[in-house]
Formats: structure tokens, sequence, C-alpha cells
């Protein structure tokens, strides 16, 4: 059996090079597709000596490029696209080009090739501001987005939708949320055009990735800098998530003894939630010191803390943070906790 090869769009990019460091080690031919504008071969660079992995530097938008590089290959992986998200505002055509009419070329490249099956990475960016006020699903609509960029993914996941229904491509379409981590240069570049607003919301994130590369000091540095910019700037939109990723970074660390200070950053929480009326905070801050309290033995404590707040949420029972809720209520009374 032929060993299947990959033509993988943007793969020296943020999320591109991750998916090489996954995909490379298995022996499957990759080709990196990437112009190198936000892309970066340091991120690659362990990878280039391998027999299985070529680069192309070259744009999606050179048609008849694209189309010379598609032939041969198996499977289109495309993450290439606009990603200067804040320069497109006052440049929206990148989102048309590098997104619409890249996606497109694509699409007519594996048409053209004989290339069937793509796997697409579209944005959450597409649902606009129906994700502000409620939970969505991928069924959720009308889809009206708020951004150029989000125009930019509709518009793509349009095209390859019509080439899977008039050409017979198969296409694997996912919308990523907010996405960070190492590699990321989005909150750097943010930061140097000055703007502060969401800042520490983007730091929070910044700082539950580091957690989960197990990078725990500089978790809490970017939490702690965070919450130093919510007190110069009084902005509290995220306010009391980011006293509650503190306390969990604080007792990840676990030395020196963290449960105090924890408490008192879940309770702070908490207040803050339960002041804004802000009930999905509620509940995560909620759920963390009721957890903390469960390791203390204090299981009334914690079933008295929870068990109102989960009782709310008359929907959404499936949500992982319901769900990590109703693990914390039925540790504390020792037995599944069931919704109504």
């Amino acid at each position: 059996m032929p060993t299947p090869r990959v033509l993988l769009t943007g793969g020296a990019g943020f999320i591109g090079s991750h998916v090489l460091d996954l995909l490379a080690p298995t022996g499957v031919h990759i080709t990196v597709y990437d112009n190198l504008s936000h892309g970066k071969l340091a991120y690659i660079e362990s990878h280039l000596s391998l027999p299985n992995v070529t680069v192309v530097k070259a744009d999606i938008l050179d048609r008849e490029k694209l189309i010379d590089t598609t032939r041969g290959h198996d499977l289109v992986w495309h993450l290439a696209a606009n990603t200067d998200i804040i320069n497109s505002h006052d440049h929206p055509e990148r989102d048309l080009e590098d997104c619409a009419v890249g996606t497109f070329n694509v699409v007519e490249a594996m048409r053209r090739t004989g290339v069937r099956d793509i796997l697409f990475a579209s944005s959450g960016a597409v649902y606009g501001n129906i994700c502000a006020e409620q939970s969505v699903t991928e069924d959720a609509g009308p889809l009206l987005p708020v951004s150029t960029y989000g125009a930019g993914k509709i518009a793509s996941e349009a095209f390859i939708s019509s080439f899977c229904h008039v050409y017979g491509l198969r296409a694997w379409m996912y919308r990523f949320g907010n996405v960070i981590g190492p590699r990321c240069r989005g909150l750097i570049a943010y930061q140097v055009t000055g703007a502060r607003l969401w800042r520490a919301y983007f730091l929070g994130l910044l700082a539950q990735a580091l957690t989960r590369a197990e990078r725990v000091q500089e978790g809490l540095d970017a939490a702690a800098e965070a919450l130093a910019v919510v007190r110069d700037t009084g902005e509290q939109g995220a306010a009391a998530e980011l006293h509650r990723v503190y306390g969990e970074l604080l007792l990840a660390r676990a030395s020196p003894d963290p449960v105090a200070e924890a408490e008192d950053s879940f309770k702070r929480a908490l207040a803050i939630a339960r002041t804004q009326q802000a009930k999905s905070w509620e509940l995560r801050a909620a759920t963390s010191l009721a957890r903390l309290y469960v390791q203390q033995g204090k299981m009334a404590k914690a079933r008295r803390l929870v068990a109102p707040v989960l009782e709310w949420f008359t929907e959404g029972h499936e949500t992982a943070d319901v769900r990590a809720a109703r693990a914390v209520l039925g540790k504390s009374s020792g037995q599944a906790f069931q919704p109504a």
C-alpha cells in the first residue's frame, strides 16, 4: 500500500506547525505549502531534514502553482488563511483574498487534479454574536458574522460545500474557538497595537494554555498580569474567571501551601460573578471552590455551594461546566447528581 500524501496549507503557521508535529513521525508524506507571511520555518525546523517532509514556499492565491503542487496528493489539510485579524480591520480585502478566494483556489486545484478529501479549519467567528448570548451547536443560526474574518470563513465553508455536492469532494470542517499556545503570535501582535480591551481575558487564556503544557509558573505570571490589567483598567468582563483561574494555578503549583490563597481567589471569583449575575462564571467558581472543600472533607459545605447554582441551569446539561459541577456534587453526596 503506497504511503499517503498530505498537502498541508499553512503548515508553517501556529496551528499548522503543530499538525506537522503530529503527522511527521507517522511516516506520512507531508507537503507544507506556506507563503511564510505569518508562518516561520523556525516552527518546523526539526522536521526539515526528514525525507517525508517537503516545503513549498508559495501563496494559495497562485492558482497554477497550487494546482501543480496539489497533484498526486491524497488529502488536503487546509489551514492557510489571513490570521492578521487586527490589521484586516483596515484592509478587509485580506479576508476576501486569503480566506474566500484562497479556499476557492484550493478546492479548484483539487477538482482539477482529482484529489477528493479535504480537512478545513473554519472558525467560531462564523457565529457572530450568537455565541455571546448562548451556547451554540453546529446547526445554530442564522450565521451573521460581525467581522470580515468570519465572513471569509463562511464563504470558504460555502465553496467547500458546493464542491462536495457538485464535484464529489469529501470534506470535514471544524470551527475553532479561541486557540492559544506555543508559537501563538496573536497576543504579542495585539499588545503592539497598544489596545487594552480584552487583553486581560486573552492573558487568562494564555495562563490556562501554559498550565496544560505543564508550565505552571508561567501560567501564574500570565494570570497575575491579567489581574493587574483588571485593576488598572477597571475592566470587569473576565474578572471572575481570572480570579478562579489564578486559584486553580495556585493549586497546580502545590508549593508553598496554596490552599488558603486559592480559596480566597475562588471566593473573590464567586462574589464578582454573583454581583454581575454571570451564572456561567458563578458555576465555574462554585465548582472550583466546592472541589477544594471536597478535598478538605467539607462535604456539606460543598453541596450547599454548588447545588443552588446547578439547579439554575435548565438546559445544557452535557456541557463541560455542568458535567464538572455534577461530578463535584456527586462526590460531596456520595452519589451521582441527576439533573431535573
